[in-house]
Order: structure tokens, then C-alpha cells, then sequence
């Protein structure tokens, strides 16, 4: 399932269709390729992406090789449109 476009107030939806069905609610798993292909689409935010892509080099140079994460923040937000600047970070939680 694709990552689902923005609502009206520029964030990603807490569903994207029915909320009774589990593979259809937030958190939204995806292809780090499709996350940079959705989010990595300024020099600000390729910035953002590309330290997201050293910290999980760092976390398999330590060993940690299989897992998931979860991702929040402005990155993940229209942040451009709803604040007029552009994201500041990328929070990451990873299981």
C-alpha cells in the first residue's frame, strides 16, 4: 500500500480508508525508496533523509540488522505549505 496522501491540515491521515481494517491504519509501513521518493524532495529535506540513511548504516555496523521503524515529525508533514519553512528534523523510534 502506497503511503497515503496529505488531509486538509497537511499531515498524513490516521487511516486511509476504512479504520476497522489493520492494513489500512497509521503507522504506514513502506520501501526506505518509496519514503525517499515521497519526502526527499528538496535539498533541505535530502538532508534530513540522508542523515535517517547514515543512522541506520550505523545501527548495521552495530549489529542490528533486521527490525522496523517508525518515523514522525514535520519530515512527514506538508510543513512547507501548512508553516511556509521547511522541515527541521525527522524523530525515529526503531523496534
Amino acid at each position: 500500500m502506497p503511503i497515503p496522501a496529505f488531509v486538509a491540515n497537511d499531515v498524513l491521515p490516521p487511516h486511509s480508508g476504512d479504520p476497522r481494517r489493520r492494513e489500512q491504519l497509521s503507522p504506514f509501513p513502506c520501501a526506505t525508496m518509496e519514503l525517499c521518493q515521497r519526502f526527499a524532495t528538496s535539498p533541505d529535506r535530502l538532508g534530513i533523509f540522508q542523515g535517517f540513511l547514515r543512522f541506520r548504516e550505523l545501527l548495521t555496523q552495530a549489529g542490528i540488522l533486521s527490525g522496523f521503524q517508525w518515523i514522525d515529525v514535520s519530515f512527514l508533514e506538508n510543513i512547507e505549505a501548512e508553516e511556509n519553512r521547511p522541515p527541521n528534523d525527522l524523530d525515529v523510534v526503531t523496534f
